[in-house]
């Protein structure tokens, strides 16, 4: 799904069970930063279907790689993070991303709702 914002498309996922994707239309994510260096630590991602389908996953950053200064036309904070996450009882691991261009862009705590 793409959602038009300020010139830019938007890519949002979907809920996929019983061989059916479905839509998101509504997101909340909350991390956890460390207190020094601010590498991201955790998340809690709780996710909402367009038929009301809900999931809630969480994660925990296995090692944060600070890449901020690796290259020259990005500004701010960027980290990338092995992760483990967990939903519904099973375990898996991939990557969490995180960039914030000054302290008080950091991201903590923000929710996505999309127009029906």
């Amino acid at each position: 799904m793409t959602l038009a914002f300020g010139g830019y498309d938007i890519l949002y996922g979907y809920i996929c069970r019983g061989g059916e994707n479905n839509l998101l239309r509504r997101s909340r994510i909350r991390l956890g930063y460390a207190e020094m260096g601010k590498a991201p630590t955790e998340g809690h991602f709780a996710l909402e279907a367009r038929n009301g389908d809900r999931v809630e996953a969480s994660c925990r950053a296995l090692n944060a790689f600070n890449i901020s200064h690796q290259e020259r036309n990005k500004t701010g904070f960027h980290y990338f993070c092995h992760s483990e996450y967990q939903c519904e009882g099973q375990t898996g691991y991939g990557q969490m991303n995180v960039h914030w261009r000054s302290e008080a862009d950091r991201p903590q705590d923000w929710s996505v709702i999309l127009a029906e």
